[in-house]
């Protein structure tokens, strides 16, 4: 297959087009990890733990705080390693909310996260199910192993982004 002249300039061409755009974003993400420091950035939080079945969860009723560019940011998981409030809060059951980083909070505060915000306005008691760094078949291992189980179910959202579609 033989490509035109034309087209051929612009495959060559493009690399070289792309290339301000892609250092742009480096130093950018470089300057922000140097003026926050490595310590004040909470992908890995200390919370984090392993679980043979759903891989990556949070440990149960731990918390630590982190600085953001919005300021402090306290993380809080309850029993279950879930970012929200003990388990006895939803016992007439509750909308879960699944989902990563995004349904989390990352660098937010609790009243800041999604399910706190669908919370308000729709009425109805919302369970943060985010966990920073899953895939959307942990999101499902998620809900059947520990949420399904433990938690009375009144509907789900599940939040995704475009790096899990």
């Amino acid at each position: 297959m033989h490509l035109p002249r034309k087209y051929l300039a612009l495959f060559l061409a493009l690399p070289l087009l792309l290339l301000p755009f892609l250092l742009s974003a480096f130093l950018v993400g470089e300057l922000y990890y140097r003026w926050l420091g490595p310590d004040q950035i909470p992908p890995f939080s200390p919370c984090l733990g392993f679980d043979e079945k759903l891989r990556q969860r949070y440990r149960p009723n731990c918390s630590f705080s982190a600085v953001s560019a919005q300021g402090e940011v306290t993380y809080s998981y309850n029993e279950d390693g879930l970012r929200d409030r003990p388990r006895s809060f939803f016992r007439k059951g509750a909308l879960v909310a699944l989902g990563d980083s995004v349904t989390e909070g990352l660098f937010l505060s609790e009243e800041q996260t999604v399910p706190r915000m669908i919370e308000r306005a729709v009425g109805a008691t919302t369970l943060n199910a985010g966990i920073r760094f899953t895939s959307p078949s942990l999101h499902i291992l998620s809900f059947e192993s520990l949420i399904q189980t433990h938690y009375p179910v009144k509907g789900v959202i599940w939040l995704l982004n475009e790096s899990d579609v």
